[in-house]
């Protein structure tokens, strides 16, 4: 634990089970009401858009934060501007899928980022380990608990207002991400942040999530899981929402090829 944080509040702490309650609440609330009331297109782009920006100004406060606090205010050993850039798969997922979101309907930017969303933002919404090693009232502590629920409701409101619409025959687009997220993490180690402290821990590669998980949570892993993930909750949707057979979900999965272009 760093010298510098002073009673840190904890995980299922009093500040964090308040902050669960109270925006799990508020989001499921908002979700609802917006799936009842908003019914024009133009009025759901809207939204989609407005909550787009206001995600992509948390994350960028985030590392904004976090690198004013360790450069300038603690001037911690090995960290220097570089550390704006974003070293986890949840910051750069709250980047891709805001800006994505900017863009036109059903983007390939939305399909590469949103099933990382959800899992990375109700891993935290349930377990912000961060929360054990920092002061609550941080700039970083308290934007990285926002952005995670503020990027779980966005997900949430692209498939629930058909910005995305989601299908088996995209399903190679999550493989794709999480190969080149490792790249951009060799990248990180090797070119923009050697020396930081915590460099080993950069999207998992040396290091694994859990250390008294080496193998469970490493980074080839966590891919594989994530790869099954993606597939299995492609199938049930396109079943159980698109309505189709697993015949033609099967189908679809196999020869993928067939709708790149599409």
């Amino acid at each position: 634990m760093n010298a510098n944080v002073i009673n840190p509040p904890g995980t299922w702490g009093i500040a964090h089970i308040v902050y669960f309650v109270i925006s799990t609440l508020l989001l499921v609330a908002s979700l609802i009401l917006i799936k009842r009331l908003v019914k024009n297109e133009k009025s759901k782009v809207l939204l989609v858009k407005i909550f787009a920006i206001i995600l992509l100004v948390l994350i960028l406060t985030n590392r904004i934060g976090y690198t004013i606090q360790y450069v300038v205010v603690e001037h911690r050993e090995g960290y220097t501007w570089t550390y704006i850039f974003p070293e986890t798969i949840c910051a750069i997922t709250a980047f891709g899928l805001s800006i994505s979101s900017l863009f036109k309907k059903d983007n390939w930017g939305l399909h590469a980022f949103i099933h990382l969303a959800i899992i990375g933002a109700l891993i935290v919404h349930f377990y912000p380990n961060f929360l054990d090693s920092q002061n609550l009232w941080e700039v970083g502590t308290i934007t990285s608990l926002l952005f995670h629920t503020f990027m779980l409701f966005l997900a949430i409101l692209l498939i629930i207002t058909d910005y995305i619409k989601l299908s088996t025959k995209k399903w190679y687009i999550e493989p794709l991400t999480y190969m080149a997220l490792i790249c951009y993490g060799l990248f990180y180690i090797n070119i923009i942040g050697p020396g930081i402290v915590d460099i080993e821990r950069i999207l998992n590669i040396n290091k694994p999530l859990v250390d008294s998980l080496p193998t469970l949570t490493s980074w080839w892993m966590i891919g594989i899981g994530y790869l099954l993930w993606t597939i299995v909750f492609l199938f049930i949707y396109d079943h159980l929402i698109n309505k189709k057979s697993f015949k033609v979900i099967m189908d679809e999965f196999i020869h993928f090829y067939r709708y790149i272009n599409k």
